[in-house]
């Protein structure tokens, strides 16, 4: 490898969607145009009653029941953070076949150290093509997030060196989105950060046309109301 930068981006995209990847769901994703009523009518009066509960239990000095009142709460805003992030997830693009895309969240770790997580993964293969493989994942895990918006500011600022080098990089604004676009030896990878979440693409096989093709299957303009 050329660049150790280059080798830190590509460990990152191997790294992160493994992580993220530990507990696949393969539920189906309710479609953009029902993200009204993704989540059940009465799941607001449930996590409201379990932070309430959860309170109550603090004020009567019970650590332990407050605690256990507070990670039910998380989990469901995690998993509603996710089916979220899910309908932002492309579902079809002419001459690929997609796979059912999981959706999951969850934690690594304990105490203040604990990493929350809430991801929406899909996968699709270009028709007659099985080598040219396209994934797409949206998180808004905060470290994850973090640690690629430092690598997106790391390689922006490389820019120019590496294109100087032979790499075909890309670096744009989109909808309040950064979006870092990079092809070398049959690679093809983007990086989107916005304010909280982020997306990884990898196109295997691809060039710089297919990249370009595969991040226009996001809606971004979409996804950045929800990155608020």
């Amino acid at each position: 490898m050329r660049n150790p930068l280059i080798a830190v981006v590509l460990i990152f995209s191997v790294v992160a969607p493994t992580l993220l990847a530990q507990r696949p769901d393969s539920r189906p994703v309710t479609p953009p145009q029902e993200r009204a009523a993704a989540a059940p009518r009465d799941e607001n009066a449930e996590i409201e009653k379990l932070i309430v509960d959860a309170l109550a239990a603090w004020r009567a000095r019970d650590e332990a029941k407050a605690a256990e009142f507070l990670q039910k709460a998380a989990a469901k805003l995690q998993a509603r953070a996710a089916r979220n992030l899910g309908t932002f997830l492309p579902r079809q693009a002419e001459g690929w076949t997609f796979e059912e895309p999981h959706i999951d969240s969850g934690s690594f770790g304990a105490g203040e150290t604990a990493m929350q997580w809430s991801n929406a993964n899909v996968s699709a293969t270009k028709d007659g093509d099985d080598e040219k493989r396209a994934n797409v994942q949206i998180t808004n895990s905060p470290q994850l997030y973090q640690g690629m918006q430092a690598m997106v500011a790391a390689q922006t600022q490389m820019q120019a060196i590496l294109r100087q080098q032979g790499m075909d990089i890309d670096v744009k604004a989109k909808n309040g989105f950064q979006v870092l676009t990079m092809v070398q030896d049959g690679d093809a990878n983007a990086w989107i950060v916005g304010k909280k979440i982020a997306v990884t693409i990898s196109v295997s096989g691809g060039d710089r046309r297919l990249l370009d093709g595969v991040v226009g299957w996001l809606d971004l303009a979409g996804l950045s109301r929800l990155d608020g």
